[in-house]
């Protein structure tokens, strides 16, 4: 398997096992950490996908420039850092704040993870990585539980929060050169570019030549 494919599947990896845990944790915080309770477990799960959506919209634009390892970096390290917070500050509405941050954060990995996926990996293989990462994204839950678990019997809550956020930074920190060194020599068809650019039908999209 390609190197680049191999650290693709690690951030994979990371990304999935950190969300696992991340649900398991915004639930007990709620109830034990910040004291809104079981409804307020839905709602910053929803400040949580709404930060999704926003995230989606901003990926867009990293893709439009070229700037998927960037994006990548970038939303693990605000996701992490905000997370963390909820646990150096428990209030409640600056919780649901951090969480629509840390659904942006998350959509800018899984969306630079998703396309850096496609774009280096070899044409006789993206069938095969994309089964890996789906089998490590139905094993995450499971693994994120077990592991929250253990940290908030460590650390409590706020500890656990800390814990499973600072993860986050320290992995963009350590894979950003070798993500951009990639993404840097990744070949471009050009030929398929142009064709596509010649189409009136997506002139109004001024697809990009990254």
């Amino acid at each position: 398997m390609q190197p680049e494919i191999r650290l693709l599947i690690g951030l994979f990896t990371v990304n999935a096992v950190v969300q696992g845990i991340f649900d398991v944790l915004v639930v007990v915080a709620a109830i034990e950490l910040l004291g809104v309770g079981k409804s307020g477990a839905g709602w910053l799960n929803a400040a949580w996908g709404l930060g999704g959506v926003l995230g989606g919209v901003a990926a867009l634009s990293l893709l439009g420039r070229g700037r998927l390892a960037s994006g990548l970096a970038a939303g693990f390290a605000v996701a992490g850092t905000v997370f963390a917070a909820i646990g150096v500050w428990p209030e409640a509405a600056p919780a649901f704040v951090a969480m629509l941050i840390v659904g942006i954060g998350l959509a800018l990995v899984e969306t630079g993870l998703l396309t850096l996926t496609q774009r280096l990996a070899a044409d006789d293989v993206p069938g095969r990585v994309f089964g890996v990462e789906e089998t490590i994204e139905a094993l995450s839950l499971v693994i994120g539980s077990i592991v929250a678990a253990a940290l908030v019997a460590l650390l409590g809550v706020g500890g656990a929060m800390i814990a499973a956020g600072a993860v986050l930074p320290v992995v963009a920190g350590l894979s950003f050169r070798r993500v951009a060194g990639a993404r840097a020599g990744m070949p471009v068809a050009e030929r398929a570019f142009g064709l596509i650019r010649g189409l009136p039908l997506f002139a109004p999209l001024r697809c990009s030549r990254a």
